[in-house]
């Protein structure tokens, strides 16, 4: 009897294992795929295939990240952006590796992509606070970066 549940608890085990292996090859099959409609600027296609990633790892915050990005791309659309960029930002890396499939944290970018989020959806108090976390995160050698964000600061607090 020891015997056969022993064996019976191994095959669900490996049933288990197996099922488990074959949604992450359809979930890498679909990142890969929503990753090429990304990055050639088809938006709409992206956003299907990303929020087919969402639905099973929910709490992604590189793909919230671009479902946020898409959003903000595609006309009329951008207000919806805001609770994924939220989602986004709850975990920010400096060493981003943006063609990684197994990448979970958003580059520091989205904290600016939430700001101006919220800028251009009249958030204003919102829009400054996230411009200055994205500005705290900065390295202090861009100049550039810095600059930009607070010249778009500077315009959501008048």
């Amino acid at each position: 009897m020891i015997k056969f549940l022993r064996n019976i608890f191994l095959l669900l085990f490996i049933s288990c294992s197996a099922f488990s292996q074959e949604m992450s090859d359809k979930l890498q099959s679909i990142r890969l795929d929503a990753e090429y409609y990304f990055f050639n600027g088809n938006y709409e296609r992206a956003l299907l295939l990303f929020k087919d990633i969402l639905k099973e790892d929910p709490d992604n915050c590189n793909v919230n990240y671009k479902v946020g990005i898409c959003l903000q791309n595609m006309q009329l659309e951008a207000g919806r952006s805001i609770k994924y960029l939220e989602k986004a930002v709850k975990e920010v890396t400096t060493d981003y590796i943006e063609s990684s499939a197994s990448e979970r944290k958003a580059p520091i970018i989205a904290w600016y992509a939430l700001a101006r989020a919220y800028h251009t959806n009249k958030f204003y108090e919102e829009g400054v606070v996230a411009y200055q976390q994205y500005i705290d995160r900065l390295s202090p050698n861009d100049l550039q970066a810095r600059k930009r964000a607070m010249r778009e600061m500077i315009s959501c607090r008048t």
